[in-house]
């Protein structure tokens, strides 16, 4: 709409006056000059021609960070003296120029200078298998001295140091702020590190570990000797050392898990890491003769069955007493229970009778039990493991004062 009138102006004849030209005379279109590209943190300056003299001129520069403006009285061309602080950041810039009814319009580019230290650098995932198709990513972003992403097509050097030695080379060029590049694993398990330049910068060495894969085959040994069926005894199970396809040590902290198995339904199941190699399983013996399978999984990859039998624990050759106390309560006597082996059951182990659908339990110590009921319990069956005897009746009223039975009473606070 402004255009009309000053095109109409400039088709007529000059008036036949000494007086200056008013400024719609003027050419409506400002020229700017100024510099195509500029170096980030540079000056520079631009000119504004074709505004009518001593007019105001605006010039505002417009980035990715906002607008700025500049405003001088032209003479002949009005000049802008941008300063080198004002425009640090790279990219277009538009440039736009008014006078009166007068405007104009350019463009320059900022370009970023060269990658200076540090070289921001991510690598990831930090833990890749040992295998030689696993692989990790190193990812750059070399900026200017004044935060600025380097131009396209700028090259960054990757080094990577492998955990036996070995050293790789890598050239990646910048494109769309960043470069990279994708390290495949070896076959060897250890630490590996990225050490990053772009020309005179450099980056922080990142590391990323390359760790076994899964094992080879597992082997499930018994630590100790095989204990009888007494519920109390543990049992040691360890794998031999465990190593992948490729000879490499699974790292500590590998889960592995423990199944256990009895007449093909699991029972138990415990689960360990792996420490220094290999992984120790602590069991206790079961309560009963039986047949036990043991398996260990990690990763995937199962152990050989390790079936082990478990032997009784106690044979049907103990005896059972029952007294009657002063309160009306009865106690049942029940040993000495030896195991198979000659020695005491082990302290802790339950003896139980059952009446109506209840249990009463007792524990032992030192190869004695004592059980109290409210009833009495003559005939009735006493059961210690996978064994069992007779409650009989006893020969005197109370345990003889030096017996272990009475002794075994005193510490219940029962002094008969």
């Amino acid at each position: 709409m402004l255009l009309f009138p000053a095109i109409f102006v400039l088709s007529q004849k000059p008036a036949a006056t000494t007086e200056l030209p008013v400024a719609s005379q003027w050419n409506a279109t400002l020229a700017i000059e100024a510099p195509a590209q500029v170096a980030a943190g540079s000056p520079f300056s631009v000119l504004v021609k074709g505004a009518a003299p001593q007019s105001t001129v605006t010039l505002q520069v417009q980035g990715n960070y906002g607008p700025r403006t500049f405003t001088t009285v032209a003479n002949g061309q009005a000049r802008f003296d941008i300063p080198a602080a004002d425009w640090a950041e790279s990219g277009t810039l538009t440039l736009l120029a008014f006078a009166d009814e007068q405007v104009g319009v350019n463009q320059l580019e900022i370009l970023p200078d060269v990658a200076v230290d540090p070289v921001d650098t991510y690598v990831g995932p930090r833990t890749v298998w040992a295998d030689s198709q696993d692989f990790t990513m190193a990812v750059t972003v070399p900026k200017d001295t004044f935060g600025n992403p380097v131009a396209d097509d700028t090259a960054v050097a990757y080094d990577v140091t492998r955990a036996n030695g070995q050293s790789q080379k890598f050239t990646s060029k910048t494109r769309g702020l960043l470069s990279y590049i994708t390290a495949f694993s070896t076959t060897t398990s250890g630490r590996s590190t990225i050490a990053i330049t772009s020309g005179d910068a450099n980056g922080t060495e990142e590391s990323f570990l390359e760790v076994a894969g899964p094992p080879a085959t597992i082997t499930l040994t018994p630590q100790d000797e095989l204990p009888l069926a007494d519920g109390r005894t543990l049992l040691r199970l360890r794998t031999e050392q465990l190593f992948d396809q490729f000879d490499n040590e699974l790292p500590d902290g590998i889960i592995a898990d423990l199944l256990v198995n009895k007449q093909d339904t699991i029972v138990r199941r415990l689960q360990k890491t792996v420490q220094k190699g290999t992984v120790e399983f602590t069991v206790e013996a079961p309560d009963e003769a039986s047949e036990l399978t043991f398996i260990v999984a990690i990763n995937g990859v199962q152990s050989e069955p390790l079936i082990l039998s478990f032997e009784t624990a106690v044979n049907n050759n103990f005896s059972a007493t029952s007294w009657q106390l002063q309160d009306g309560e009865w106690v049942t006597g029940i040993g000495e229970v030896v195991t198979a082996k000659g020695s005491y059951i082990p302290d802790g182990a339950v003896a139980t009778i059952t009446h109506e659908d209840r249990t009463y339990e007792g524990a032992f110590l030192e190869g004695l039990a004592l059980i109290e009921t409210p009833f009495d319990p003559v005939g009735k069956n006493v059961a210690v493991l996978d064994a069992s005897a007779i409650v009989t009746a006893a020969k005197t009223e109370k345990p003889e004062p030096r017996s272990r039975f009475a002794a075994l009473l005193e510490r219940k606070g029962e002094r008969k």
